[in-house]
């Protein structure tokens, strides 16, 4: 099972990226909210169609496993916090001290 590391960051509350995740493309919109003091994620399939929205990063648990859409990436989506405190990203943490991960399917 391979880990790989989502091109996330904090330089701009809100910017998208594709990536290919087991041979299919996704689109992701990454943005921060200043009063929620979060950021969310929606997942897009490769003609921009939602997939899920507003998807809250926070540490600790499988961001997308709850969901039951053969569509989603077959995987695990996690976010870590590195400093071993459990926090979920603040404004300027996202894959600073909290990478976002996605953990390939064993299928």
């Amino acid at each position: 099972m391979a880990i790989l590391q989502m091109p996330v960051n904090s330089d701009n509350p809100f910017y998208t990226f594709t990536v290919e995740l087991e041979n299919v493309t996704y689109g992701f919109n990454i943005s921060y909210n200043q009063r929620a003091d979060r950021w969310f994620m929606d997942i897009l399939d490769n003609e921009e169609n939602v997939l899920l929205a507003g998807i809250p990063l926070l540490t600790g648990r499988d961001l997308i496993g709850r969901f039951k859409n053969p569509s989603l990436p077959p995987g695990w989506l996690v976010v870590m916090d590195t400093t071993g405190n459990d926090n979920s990203p603040g404004r300027n943490d996202l894959g600073v001290t909290c990478p976002l991960l996605y953990m390939e399917s064993t299928t």
